[in-house]
């Protein structure tokens, strides 16, 4: 059966389990990081293309998209070195989650994904961050 709806694939994106990630976030974006909750990970940029509809039938199945964020330390520490490092292994972790759900609950037909390092600010702090960019059909 096909995921047919937004809320299907929001709730699979974010319950994806990667390697080393210590809170998966909800509901988009955090209000607060603590510590404890580093590397942590949300969705956000939700978005949903369909195809024509011809009388009175679908046509493609809806195309889903949304990137998930992965925060692992503040960019102001100054460990450029070992948040190198965290990216490369980061993107393995992330890459190895992403293959192995393809076949899962994410999506039943197709999937593509991106990866990126950037900064993400969350409540006014800017995070080293790496961004998934995740494409699924239904």
């Amino acid at each position: 059966m096909p995921i047919t709806t937004a809320r299907e694939f929001i709730d699979n994106l974010e319950a994806i389990t990667i390697t080393g990630i210590a809170r998966a976030w909800t509901q988009g974006p955090p209000t607060q990081v603590n510590d404890g909750d580093l590397p942590g990970m949300f969705v956000k940029l939700p978005s949903v293309e369909e195809g024509p509809t011809v009388f009175q039938n679908q046509g493609l199945w809806p195309t889903f998209r949304a990137t998930l964020v992965i925060i692992w330390g503040a960019s102001a520490q100054n460990l450029q070195g070992v948040n190198f490092d965290s990216v490369v292994d980061l993107i393995d972790y992330v890459s190895t989650a992403f293959r192995s759900e393809s076949c899962g609950n994410l999506a039943k037909s197709h999937i593509t994904w991106s990866i990126r390092q950037g900064i993400e600010t969350v409540a006014g702090v800017e995070y080293w961050a790496l961004f998934v960019d995740v494409e699924a059909q239904g």
